[in-house]
């Protein structure tokens, strides 16, 4: 089979209430297709509709996040009005649900979906719980997180994932999916779910990291010298150990980009050498990175991609201490792009700045060099199409 040079690509994505790296990597995707000559087009929801939801409404969500017939019918008929050639779905949950599958399966057109989570394997995404990392549903099933109440923390909540996760498992409608892990190590959590019964196809999960927008062009604060932190403020992101090391550091200055639950509590605790800045633009934070002395990742979690942050320090030159969990600490070559430490702890933190003071490395180098040979775009586009070709050729067959 022949693909044709320029494709009709629909992209399917459900945003969070807070603005997060899979919104990043959506956005990054599709400009990224559309400066190589393809047509895309968009099918978005927000989880912030529900705020909007009256009683009903709500009640009605409870059994629709299984299935959604609207869904089912919009996706069918973008696809049919826009003869599109491949649907490529990020977040389906909570309103778009796993009907786009359907919707594209009978039509007849090739679908995956980049698995920016562990939301497969684990209802709340992370494989992490009560503060620690937690494989409970991989090694014994979903029932575990009903127990737990895993999901935001809600009973109701957690259970209307677990009816549509074991709904959409039992009737087979994964194996029919291509799905993209954005590292080895996801891709081996991801598969458990075949302990007991092929639930997925492994023929059909790949592998692709999702790549880092070269911005050029960036207005840079006029300091420089100190500490950043740009991400959610949430406690799986290790925020409060943060703000504790730095606490306990008066004399480095800590700059925080983001927002989150958490923000007014850190704000209330901070000592003046921590500034925060909210959220800003992509091309802002670049400015910030640029005059970073390093920035600082300190996840509690494996986190379910290579992490969006760290490679845009490494686009603007800049080093990372990070978290040693999972996907984080293998992005980082100790002494080279920037150190690691044990995450538990706020003295570790500190222990970790103060050995990367003392490092001898040319840390701009280093880490530009890191990026170009393995987060820049045009690499991660002929990966992205080559799975693309991969599929559709399958799917003729």
């Amino acid at each position: 089979m022949n693909m044709k040079d320029h494709l009709n690509i629909l992209l399917v994505h459900n945003h969070y209430r807070i603005f997060g790296g899979e919104d990043s990597v959506f956005d990054n995707e599709a400009k990224m297709l559309e400066k190589h000559g393809h047509r895309v087009y968009r099918y978005e929801r927000s989880n912030t509709e529900i705020d909007d939801m009256n009683f009903r409404e709500k009640a009605r969500l409870f059994f629709e996040v299984k299935w959604s017939q609207r869904t089912f019918d919009e996706i069918t008929k973008i696809i049919h009005d826009n003869s599109i050639d491949l649907v490529h779905v990020h977040n389906p949950i909570l309103l778009i649900t796993p009907s786009v599958f359907d919707a594209c399966i009978q039509a007849g057109v090739p679908v995956v979906q980049t698995l920016h989570n562990f939301r497969l394997v684990c209802l709340n995404g992370v494989l992490y719980r009560d503060g620690h990392i937690c494989e409970d549903c991989i090694d014994r099933g979903i029932e575990n997180a009903l127990k737990n109440h895993c999901y935001r923390g809600s009973r109701l909540q957690t259970l209307a994932l677990a009816r549509s996760a074991e709904y959409n498992r039992t009737r087979g409608i994964y194996h029919d999916v291509n799905f993209i892990c954005t590292t080895a190590f996801n891709k081996e959590k991801i598969l458990t779910i075949n302990r007991e019964e092929e639930i997925l196809d492994p023929d059909k999960v790949f592998i692709k990291p999702n790549f880092v927008p070269d911005i050029r062009e960036r207005k840079t604060p006029a300091e420089s010298g100190y500490y950043l932190y740009a991400g959610r403020l949430e406690e799986i992101k290790g925020v409060r150990i943060l703000v504790e090391a730095f606490n306990r550091m008066p004399e480095r200055k800590l700059v925080v980009i983001g927002d989150g639950d958490l923000m007014q509590d850190l704000r209330s605790t901070a000592k003046e050498n921590i500034v925060f800045h909210g959220r800003r633009d992509r091309e802002e934070v670049y400015g910030w990175m640029t005059n970073a002395q390093a920035l600082v990742y300190p996840t509690q979690v494996y986190e379910g991609a290579r992490p969006l942050a760290i490679g845009e320090a490494y686009a603007c030159g800049c080093p990372v201490i990070a978290s040693n969990k999972g996907n984080a600490a293998d992005l980082v070559d100790e002494g080279t792009t920037g150190t690691v430490f044990d995450s538990s702890s706020a003295d570790a933190l500190i222990q970790a700045v103060e050995r990367f003071e003392c490092m001898d490395s040319d840390w701009k180098v280093n880490t530009r060099k890191y990026y170009e040979e393995n987060l820049e775009e045009e690499e991660n586009y002929r990966q992205l199409m080559d799975i693309y070709r991969g599929i559709m050729k399958n799917a003729a067959e």
